[in-house]
Parts: structure tokens; C-alpha cells; sequence
């Protein structure tokens, strides 16, 4: 959560508008299920139930971080790739 609203700004201009108006952004406007997250969740769970070095919760919490905003930039890239060769063509 903190990575998807400090860093990558994902829903920031929805964010700005529903501010505005002072109401929640509606259910239609967001995901259902953040993919991203439960992935990035998952594997900092793993991280921190069996790496012994270190503080475990710090661990999970910057390992599900890395990975939330490596599937986020990836994702972005690749949608941004598939809107680009739909205009060339």
C-alpha cells in the first residue's frame, strides 16, 4: 500500500478527483483484486517465515515491497509495449 501510493502513484489522479468531490472513488473505478499484492504478499510471507537473518517483519515487508513495485513497473511497460504496436499498426 505504501509503495503503490507513495511511489508509484497508481490511482493518484482518481484519488485527486474523488477528493474533490469528497466522496470514495467508486467500486467500478478500482480492481477488484490487486493480483500485484496477494503475489507480493505471498512471497513476503515465505521471506519472513524462512530467512533467519535480520529482523523477519522488516524482511517480509521490504521483500513484498521490491516485489510489488517490479510487478507494477513490468506490468506498466508491457501494457505501455501493447498500446504502442496497436497504434503502428
Amino acid at each position: 500500500m505504501l509503495v503503490d501510493y507513495y511511489i508509484l502513484r497508481t490511482s493518484r489522479e482518481l484519488l485527486d478527483i474523488s477528493r474533490a468531490k469528497g466522496n470514495l472513488p467508486t467500486a467500478e473505478s478500482t480492481p477488484s483484486i490487486g493480483w500485484s499484492a496477494i503475489i507480493s504478499w505471498i512471497a513476503g510471507s515465505v521471506v519472513g517465515l524462512t530467512i533467519e537473518q535480520g529482523i523477519p517483519s522488516l524482511n517480509s515487508l521490504l521483500i513484498a515491497s521490491i516485489i510489488y513495485w517490479m510487478i507494477c513497473v513490468v506490468r506498466k511497460t508491457f501494457l505501455n509495449k501493447k498500446v504502442l504496436e496497436k497504434i503502428n499498426q
